[in-house]
């Protein structure tokens, strides 16, 4: 699998919230980071802070993404249903490959759009 597969495998599992998934695509070291808040390192870290948002339906929309060697880079609309409620973020996720993992994983985004709810989307309705 090239770099922007496993980065488009990753949001597919994200979709599904498949956490085995998620993890296995996760190298050991990570350093991840949504802007402008502290970075978590190491998967069991990353993914006990992923868990942690109690995200209960995901619907992740990428719009662009590009990648060249070791980096790809994603402009995205996460939808999120937490606590009964979806909230909506535009972001651009840059992401950094090693040996078909991503060993770093940044998020760029207005903090301000998570203070406003939004419809389901329509396979919820």
């Amino acid at each position: 699998m090239d770099n922007k597969a496993v980065v488009t495998a990753f949001i597919d599992a994200w979709n599904e919230l498949d956490w085995t998934t998620i993890e296995s695509l996760l190298a050991e070291d990570i350093a991840y980071q949504n802007m402008p808040w502290e970075p978590y390192h190491g998967r069991e870290a990353v993914m006990e802070s992923l868990k942690s948002l109690g995200v209960e339906e995901s619907d992740w929309i990428t719009h662009n993404q590009i990648g060249e060697g070791d980096l790809v880079i994603n402009e995205r609309t996460d939808r999120v249903r937490m606590n009964g409620v979806w909230k909506s973020v535009k972001l651009m996720g840059i992401f950094r490959l090693r040996d078909g993992l991503i060993c770093e994983w940044r998020e760029y985004f207005d903090p301000g759009e998570l203070a406003h709810d939004i419809p389901p989307p329509e396979h919820a309705r």
